[in-house]
């Protein structure tokens, strides 16, 4: 106990001295991490380490980084943990949300308390305890690698998703581009683009746009486009949408 918490206290001083120009509270620190670009802005006790944060991000307080990618653009809210995870640009994480291994794609807008990659259990075999499958477990007396069991799978989430507050997300789901989920929902099986969706499990309900300018999005994908192109197309983002588009 002491020894960690000399070992934090050294690295939190560590922290203000390299970074001091990006921290607006105290008590962070920063290991093993790359802070690229400017207008960064850290908050009191953040922890991030092994990542890398580019350009424009907000990291609010009691929040912990671990082996993520921000790719700019970014806000992460308060009393989050966020590990293993590629946050694409111009995306948010709101307040209290869990992630762990999880591909977010450019303009996602992520509600409070998302939960998304909390792993899984077997339900074929003898028992789903995690004793039986995973080294991770606490002190695992029985056994030494994962005998075959893939815990953890990777969630992808698309461009210009809209999640509402108190969200589930199991693992190897895949969200699709323009999608929106209802808050509350729990989402157990992949969602197609430009699709709403919500409940429990979550279905979908109907689709944000007919046939024609769904594609038409797809096949545009705005969302590469670079910031040049979105200024001058900005009045077209502003107005309902139909099937004449003409970006």
């Amino acid at each position: 106990m002491i020894k960690k918490f000399l070992s934090d206290l050294f690295f939190s001083a560590l922290t203000h001295i390299k970074y001091y120009k990006c921290l607006s509270g105290l008590n962070v620190i920063i290991r093993k991490s790359s802070v690229l670009g400017q207008k960064i802005r850290i908050d009191a006790k953040v922890r991030l380490y092994n990542s890398i944060i580019h350009d424009n991000i907000n990291v609010y307080s009691n929040t912990s980084i671990h082996d993520v990618i921000l790719n700019g653009y970014n806000k992460i809210g308060k009393g989050c943990s966020i590990s293993n995870s590629d946050i694409g640009r111009y995306s948010y994480i709101a307040d209290r949300s869990n992630v762990n291994n999880v591909e977010l794609g450019k303009f996602c807008s992520i509600g409070p308390n998302f939960t998304a990659g909390l792993g899984t259990h077997p339900t074929d075999t003898i028992s789903s305890s995690p004793y039986f499958y995973s080294v991770a477990a606490l002190n695992n007396p029985f056994i030494k690698d994962n005998a075959g069991f893939v815990e953890y799978k990777r969630i992808k989430i698309g461009n210009d998703v809209w999640i509402g507050a108190n969200v589930l997300v199991v693992d190897g789901v895949e969200i699709g581009n323009g999608a929106i989920i209802g808050a509350g929902s729990v989402v157990t099986k992949n969602i197609p683009a430009y699709a709403i969706a919500g409940g429990v499990p979550c279905k979908v309900i109907k689709y944000r746009h007919n046939d024609i300018v769904m594609q038409k999005l797809i096949d545009l994908s705005w969302w590469d486009n670079d910031e040049d192109w979105i200024r001058i197309n900005i009045k077209k983002f502003q107005v309902a949408i139909s099937e004449d588009i003409n970006i």
